[in-house]
């Protein structure tokens, strides 16, 4: 049995290209639109004139200069004025830096993700704002 596809734009925002490169690939194959960045102000260069709200919005909790991914979430959030779903995913194991995430309400993934449980929390999130 095959499992369904996604559909929607969900955005991925790490400081890190090749993770983004990693999880717009992994997404588009499970039937995702994907716009990825590095930060707050290059994914709204990325978004530009589209209209459409998306669906997830997934961060890394940490980012270059200092930013953090909730409050990226929070900001993207504003800026579609809609309660869109987000996720934080963190590969930091300090305990007051997972508690600092945890805090912010946002379902929170260590990396490395295995791709099943990455899958399974989208679908949720997705389906739970539907």
């Amino acid at each position: 049995m095959q499992a369904s596809r996604g559909s929607g734009l969900i955005l991925v925002i790490d400081d890190e290209g090749a993770i983004q490169i990693a999880m717009q690939s992994l997404l588009q194959s499970w039937g995702y639109t994907v716009l990825a960045a590095g930060g707050y102000e290059e994914m709204m260069q990325r978004i530009g004139a589209r209209t459409e709200v998306p669906s997830l919005i997934i961060c890394d909790y940490r980012l270059r200069d200092n930013e953090i991914g909730s409050t990226v979430i929070e900001r993207l959030r504003n800026e579609y004025n809609q309660p869109i779903p987000g996720m934080l995913i963190t590969g930091d194991t300090a305990p007051d830096r997972i508690r600092e995430a945890q805090a912010s309400g946002y379902l929170l993934l260590h990396k490395p993700v295995p791709n099943t449980a990455l899958r399974a929390a989208i679908v949720r999130l997705i389906e739970c704002q539907r």
